[in-house]
Order: C-alpha cells, then sequence, then structure tokens
C-alpha cells in the first residue's frame, strides 16, 4: 500500500486555506468562525461565556491590574474559542479517512 492511501487526502477541498481563513476570522470576530462553519448557536454561547468571564474578572480585578489581567477570563475563553474553531475546520474541510 502507498503512503497516500495510508494518510488519506490532506488537503482535500483547499482544506489548509478554509481553515487558516476560520482560525483568522475567529482570531478578529469572536465566534464568527463558528458561524461561518454552521454552528451559529454555540458560537453565540461561547460568545455569551467570553462577555461573562471577561465582565467577572474586571469586577474582581485590583484597581492597579493591566487590561490583559482585567479581561484575562474573556480572553481565555476566546483563546479557547479559536482552537475549537480550528478543530471544527480540520474536521469539516479534512475529515480523517475512513478505515
Amino acid at each position: 500500500m502507498s503512503e497516500e492511501v495510508l494518510m488519506g487526502e490532506p488537503y482535500r477541498n483547499g482544506a489548509p486555506w478554509k481553515s487558516v481563513g476560520i482560525v483568522l476570522l475567529a482570531l478578529v470576530l469572536p465566534s464568527a468562525g463558528h458561524v461561518f462553519l454552521g454552528k451559529a448557536r454555540r458560537g453565540l454561547i461561547l460568545l455569551f461565556w467570553i462577555i461573562a468571564f471577561g465582565l467577572l474578572t474586571q469586577k474582581l480585578a485590583n484597581p492597579g491590574v493591566s487590561f490583559w489581567g482585567q479581561y484575562a477570563g474573556g480572553l481565555a475563553v476566546w483563546a479557547l474559542s479559536v482552537v475549537d474553531a480550528a478543530g471544527l475546520a480540520r474536521i469539516r474541510f479534512n475529515p480523517p479517512p475512513k478505515i
């Protein structure tokens, strides 16, 4: 068996560029990558938690804390949503080979 058959088609349907585009979209606009992938409900739930944890950490932070420290909760959820959008894009545009 050739290596190509074992590894599947790594770049089917323009997968790397579509995945990169979705990750960039998710980086610029939180939850936009999820909406583009057709997972609008999931994106809106993540957007809610980004806002909720951002406001929570902003209210609980000490007055001398930097911007990044004040909104660390929202930024953490935002970073996780970017990783989630990248994973969904990878599954959508380059599904694992069937065994």
